[in-house]
């Protein structure tokens, strides 16, 4: 994603793209409730989902 907005950024050219912010609500629960390691997976799968459908759209 990240070589995909560089190359973007060399043409100059104008582009519409969504730029995406996410929070995992209810992440301090998560991290109590399953402990770090298995927290911390939680959230980087949801993460990578996310990051899948913005590539899938070309981040747009």
């Amino acid at each position: 994603m990240i070589s995909w907005l560089k190359e973007k950024l060399k043409t100059r050219q104008k582009t519409t793209m969504a730029i995406l912010f996410a929070d995992v609500c209810g992440s301090t629960r998560i991290f109590e409730t399953y402990g770090d390691e298995k927290a911390r997976k939680i959230v980087a799968y949801t993460l990578a989902q996310l990051t899948q459908v913005v590539a899938r759209h070309n981040g747009e």
